[in-house]
């Protein structure tokens, strides 16, 4: 399947002249190089996988990623529960409480949790929406 400018303004994309500034012609092969390529350049690679795949790549993927991002917040909640904890009685002093360790604290466990879950969610992207036969067919015109 080749992914286009044309189509990604017909269905809707906000990030037409990223794709054009990321790939010059205007045009790609769906293949899994350009579809990193695509990440790499912060395109909403998720949002076309919403619009493109068919139903049961989709629910695959949707699958994969759900699982990653339950993972995420399994491994992120006791940080954020515990920044909350610190943060609301200082709301007073918020910018004080804002710099203090514990939002520090939090984001050193949730960034890492954070990119991990990314990283599984990029890469079952990156399986689901290089395959032709996860595309729904009025897509797949060549």
């Amino acid at each position: 399947m080749k992914i286009t400018a044309k189509l990604l303004s017909q269905i809707g994309a906000c990030q037409t002249e990223k794709f054009v500034e990321t790939f010059p012609s205007g045009e790609v092969k769906n293949t899994k190089k350009n579809i990193r390529r695509a990440f790499a350049a912060g395109m909403d690679v998720n949002w076309l996988a919403e619009k493109i795949l068919c139903a049961s790549a989709l629910a695959k993927y949707k699958e994969v990623s759900a699982s990653a991002l339950a993972k995420y917040k399994e491994v992120s909640a006791p940080a954020l529960a515990k920044y909350k904890e610190v943060h609301a009685p200082a709301w007073a002093k918020y910018e004080e409480v804002r710099n203090a360790s514990a939002l520090a604290k939090y984001e050193e466990v949730r960034a890492p949790a954070w990119a991990k879950y990314e990283e599984v969610r990029n890469a079952s992207l990156v399986e689901f929406l290089s395959d032709d036969d996860n595309i729904k067919k009025e897509f797949c015109a060549d």
